[in-house]
């Protein structure tokens, strides 16, 4: 089968693959998380950071201890299925996906952490957002979602 696509550059790409059973070539497993806190002062919570993922209706959440308070400049990477929460089961499209794969920070403090990094190892692959000091907290603060893998739009050949 011959798909034709856009990718990230917005130019048009031909890719052939075989039809298979689609839940066995597109969705997969998160495999790890990780998160980097930031170096500024008072950049470490006394809180408890996790992660939250979706792509278009499909979403989960790690604990809320997956991340148990992170110390200022520490990175901190989690590969225990016990910690993945809602995230154990749920599986992924980073290929041929219609909807942008994205991830958010949680918190349960209201004792700010700032995040300069956020990841999600999937396929094989880490997909991360990167910024500088972003703060989070229990009150909503760097709560939103930050897309890790753009969705890929079909292009119209009718012309």
């Amino acid at each position: 089968m011959i798909a034709f696509l856009k990718n990230i550059n917005n130019t048009k790409c031909i890719v052939t693959y075989m039809k298979t059973d689609q839940s066995t070539v597109n969705n997969v497993a998160i495999e790890s998380f990780r998160i980097e806190i930031s170096t500024r002062e008072y950049a470490n919570t006394g809180g408890n950071l996790r992660i939250g993922v979706r792509q278009g209706e499909n979403s989960c959440e790690t604990v809320k201890e997956t991340f148990v308070k992170p110390e200022k400049g520490e990175e901190m990477t989690e590969d225990n299925k016990a910690k993945f929460g809602s995230c154990r089961n749920k599986w992924f499209q980073p290929n041929f996906n219609k909807h942008p794969l994205e991830i958010r920070v949680l918190s349960d403090s209201g004792d700010d952490a700032y995040i300069n990094r956020a990841a999600i190892k999937i396929g094989g692959v880490w997909r991360e957002w990167v910024s500088v000091d972003v703060k989070v907290n229990r009150h909503g603060e760097g709560a939103e979602w930050r897309a890790v893998i753009d969705p890929v739009d079909p292009i119209d050949i009718s012309n």
